[in-house]
């Protein structure tokens, strides 16, 4: 057998099976990149289950978009969590419900409530007062407002000092798709709105 032969044939074989080799890399990293681009596509379109903290209220899990706007279900849940915060509280629960509740807030509402809400959480808590808002009702649009309607009652000590129906309106506004309070509103009937109207 001649030598040339056999290195050329050697040579042959190696470069068909580099070849092989690169093609088969090729083919892989094309791969790869597909399923990058699909595990991406389908991550932005996956929609989100959330367990509510009224879960008990809701019927299961509430899905919804990445950034949760334009779902009435999740906004009535949060408005249901929210309005508790500000109207369902005793005297050693107060302070710690009214700072979560500014927790929920815009930066301007922060400003506008803030400095009130934690004097009175401090009046609250040297009281005997407690209240409790029963939610009757929630409607909720796609403008991210929910108006919760309810029976709102007051205690002090162990007698009842308030029972009325009371209806409240809250704003939303999302902030790095959390919809945070942008205003809340009384909007009862007979209650007495700004500049002296009904």
């Amino acid at each position: 057998m001649n030598k040339q032969s056999t290195y050329t044939s050697l040579a042959a074989n190696l470069a068909q099976k580099l070849s092989s080799w690169f093609t088969v890399a090729i083919v892989m990293l094309g791969m790869n990149i597909y399923l990058g681009i699909q595990m991406g596509v389908n991550a932005a379109n996956q929609p989100v289950r959330l367990v509510p903290c009224g879960f008990d209220q809701a019927d299961g899990p509430v899905t919804v978009t990445n950034n949760g706007s334009g779902n009435e279900q999740y906004i009535s849940l949060i408005g249901q969590g929210d309005i508790a915060l500000l109207t369902t509280w005793t005297p050693g629960t107060v302070f710690d419900r009214f700072s979560r509740l500014l927790n929920r807030m815009t930066p301007e509402m922060y400003a506008a409530w803030g400095t009130t809400l934690l004097s009175d959480a401090t009046q609250h808590a040297s009281s005997m007062t407690s209240q409790a808002f029963f939610v009757s009702s929630v409607f909720a649009d796609k403008a991210n407002e929910v108006e919760i309607r309810g029976n709102f009652r007051l205690w002090e000590g162990k007698e009842e000092m308030n029972n009325e129906s009371k209806w409240f309106r809250i704003k939303y506004r999302y902030i790095g798709d959390m919809p945070m309070i942008a205003s809340i509103e009384d909007v009862s009937p007979g209650t007495q709105r700004p500049g002296g109207q009904k």
